[in-house]
């Protein structure tokens, strides 16, 4: 099976030291998940290869992508493994068409060498990597530390929770991650012009402590998947020197910065002790917000395990709590989901807003079905009310959300319109509230439906949204009421 591009023998090659049979026997496993579960994400079948064994070992086939399994004993420079196949891949790909690194959108590449850890190289092994390659890189753990102290890879049966392990880690999750990096890089080499995906801004998600590493891996995920771009998307460098340059560079071309922080002080560096990873980075991050340089909003979220606090942890949250100011917002959140729901509406909300000026003071939006009660609300509104008027037919057509998201964004109250669609507009006022930025939204909405009888539907409870029923005869004045205020 020939990969998705002629010029390659196939799409993934992985190396492992193949005299190592803990190696061995992995990777066996790892190949057939693999394939399973790129099938979920890639139509085309996807052409993965390895050396069955040591006496299978052959010529290095020209590969698309490659996946060094790294245990201690890969990453050294006399190993074989590490100059015949990692070396070898690495020398030929900076020099064929696509290059090392593959651009997937606007703000993310991935190198084509993606390293699965099934053990925790050292410092220097890790630093051979980095300066090997020459360019940032992601890795990814298939590696726990057990009640043993000893390194373990992790098996399909994985899912470890709280079992007293130093984080908590899953085979398929892990699997998952690596598989959609892959993907990505598949599609941008298949079609390098595709079209990149609307977005609602590019956040910066400085590196964490160790404890944390996995909470960021899936508040990134979990904010691309709400329509954001997330950077960056590789290891944090070694090299004290390029970590900063990267740092600079991230808080330059991003919209918002979020920080996770836990009882855990982290990475200091080599000549300053008393100053973390974390620190510098928020530090770069204030920088932006005080020289107002652009419009620019930090989220820090502290993570409290109740361990013991190293003080000069202690002395950094203190320091965060005492700084507060405007664009910086402190948060608790436990769930990720609940964290990034929060985070995405509030960064959501402040590009909406900077984008989009105050056109109309009153917006009248309603269904094609209602059309005709809606012409003489219309007509009454203009001869009894003194603003600027405007008003939205929603008929179904699928560019209708683009433009009422716009509509809705340049007035200043909305009212939502139903009389023979309530079904249509309960869900609707819900989209809508939820589109605009939900609790955190600046564009009031009210949905006012008309009702022959005394008896009223349930009504709509949402945070800041105004719902009321009335008769035919006292619609607008219900409107006018409503409007009254923000006159």
């Amino acid at each position: 099976m020939p990969s998705i591009l002629p010029e390659f023998d196939c799409d993934i090659f992985i190396s492992y030291q193949a005299d190592d049979s803990v190696s061995a026997d992995w990777v066996k496993v790892f190949a057939q998940q693999l394939e399973m579960e790129l099938k979920t994400l890639i139509p085309n079948s996807v052409h993965i290869e390895y050396w069955k064994s040591q006496a299978n070992i052959s010529q290095l086939p020209k590969s698309l992508l490659f996946i060094p399994v790294i245990i201690k004993s890969y990453c050294q420079e006399n190993s074989p493994y590490w100059n015949d196949e990692f070396m070898r891949f690495h020398d030929s790909a900076c020099h064929d068409n696509l290059g090392l690194v593959v651009k997937v959108n606007a703000y993310c590449s991935y190198n084509r060498i993606l390293p699965a850890k099934i053990s925790f190289p050292d410092k220097s092994q890790m630093l051979l990597l980095e300066k090997s390659t020459g360019h940032p890189f992601k890795t990814f753990d298939f590696v726990y530390e057990g009640h043993d102290r000893l390194d373990h890879p992790l098996k399909p049966e994985d899912n470890f929770n709280d079992l007293g392990l130093h984080q908590k880690m899953a085979f398929r999750s892990q699997l998952n991650k690596l598989a959609l990096v892959i993907s990505d890089i598949l599609k941008a080499v298949k079609n390098p012009s595709l079209a990149e995906k609307e977005n609602y801004g590019v956040i910066y998600i400085p590196w964490t402590s160790a404890d944390l590493k996995l909470k960021r891996e899936e508040l990134i995920l979990i904010l691309q998947n709400s329509g954001m771009l997330v950077i960056p998307q590789y290891d944090c460098p070694i090299d004290e020197e390029k970590f900063k340059n990267i740092v600079n560079e991230c808080v330059s071309q991003t919209d918002a910065s979020i920080h996770l922080v836990s009882d855990e002080y982290g990475r200091s560096f080599e000549n300053d002790e008393k100053k973390s990873f974390a620190m510098y980075q928020l530090e770069q991050a204030k920088s932006v917000l005080a020289n107002h340089i652009k419009p620019f909003r930090i989220f820090i979220n502290y993570f409290k395990t109740g361990g013991v606090v190293s003080p000069l942890q202690e002395s950094f949250i203190q320091q965060i709590r005492n700084s507060l100011s405007d664009g910086i917002m402190f948060m608790n959140a436990t769930h990720l989901m609940y964290l990034a729901e929060d985070l995405r509406q509030n960064i959501l909300d402040s590009k909406l807003t900077a984008r989009k000026e105050i056109e109309s003071d009153l917006l009248l939006v309603y269904n094609y079905l209602d059309i005709d009660r809606a012409e003489e609300i219309k007509k009454e509104i203009t001869q009894d009310m003194s603003c600027r008027f405007s008003s939205y037919m929603m008929n179904g057509n699928k560019d209708g959300i683009n433009d009422i998201q716009k509509n809705v964004q340049g007035s200043r109250l909305t009212i939502v319109f139903s009389k023979e669609t309530f079904n249509w507009a309960k869900p609707f006022v819900q989209y809508l509230w939820k589109l605009t930025g939900g609790v955190h939204s600046k564009n009031q909405i009210a949905w006012i439906g008309e009702i022959d009888g005394e008896k009223e539907p349930e009504t709509l409870r949402l945070p800041g949204i105004i719902h009321k029923f009335a008769k035919k005869e006292n619609i607008v004045s219900e409107i006018k009421k409503i409007f009254n205020p923000f006159s």
